[in-house]
């Protein structure tokens, strides 16, 4: 009897190796898969948009020129089809003029703006586009647009 059970365990002990060699043999577990995801690219579409620009308090004072203070952003770039409204807080009536080496040209022109009055202008094509006021010189500026 001493002997069967002397039998049992040994074969129990060598099952139960075969198994833990198996068990360790890479060659028998699986690959584990790795799924790679991909962000997905949003494109935030916008459409045209409307840009404020402020005619700055005290800009028909020489001096504004100095430190690029006479607008509020003082330059702007922008897509083609947005607007753009420069609105007149300051006291004096001002122009937003287009200009070509500091000559109108024609392309927009605000004519005088009073105090409290805003001019609008949609930039159509990318481009560079200078500007100033006819009354204050000065008071010069561009918009970038892409």
């Amino acid at each position: 009897m001493k002997f069967a059970v002397g039998v049992i365990i040994a074969m129990g002990v060598l099952v139960a190796g075969i198994l833990g060699l198996i068990g360790l043999d890479p060659g028998y577990l699986p690959e584990p898969i790795i799924v790679e995801v991909a962000e997905p690219e949003v494109e935030i579409v916008m459409g045209p948009q409307t840009h404020t620009i402020l005619i700055a308090e005290g800009s028909s004072v020489v001096g504004c020129e100095e430190d690029d203070s006479c607008y509020i952003p003082h330059t702007l770039t922008i897509n083609s089809g947005d607007t753009i409204r420069w609105d007149n807080p300051d006291a004096a009536a001002h122009t937003i003029t287009s200009v070509t080496d500091m000559v109108p040209d024609g392309l927009f022109d605000s004519g005088l703006i009073m105090i409290d009055a805003s001019f609008e202008y949609t930039f159509e094509e990318s481009g560079t586009y200078d500007y100033f006021c006819i009354v204050h010189p000065w008071m010069a500026s561009s918009i970038q647009v892409n």
